[in-house]
């Protein structure tokens, strides 16, 4: 099954790149890297998925298009990315 990053909502077609499912999905981890770093300095952890100390700040792929970040950990807010760039 080949998967179409270029036009994954049916009926839209994107105007970039999808950040979240394609080989650029780096460019979404340095953006909560750059928020951890600015929260808690630059030797804050950030870790990825469940099973690890939740008190620090984390985030969880749900699905090809769409991450839950929590910035301040379990216990603080959390920030969703979804690719929504459709027209």
């Amino acid at each position: 099954m080949d998967i179409d990053t270029t036009t994954r909502l049916a009926g839209y077609s994107r105007s970039g790149p999808n950040y979240l499912h394609h080989d650029d999905f780096e460019n979404v981890v340095n953006v909560m890297r750059t928020i951890v770093d600015t929260r808690h300095g630059v030797s804050a952890p950030l870790a990825s998925g469940v099973g690890n100390n939740m008190s620090y700040s984390f985030y969880v792929r749900d699905s090809f298009d769409s991450v839950r970040f929590y910035p301040d950990g379990i216990d603080g807010g959390m920030v969703t990315f979804r690719n929504v760039e459709a027209r």
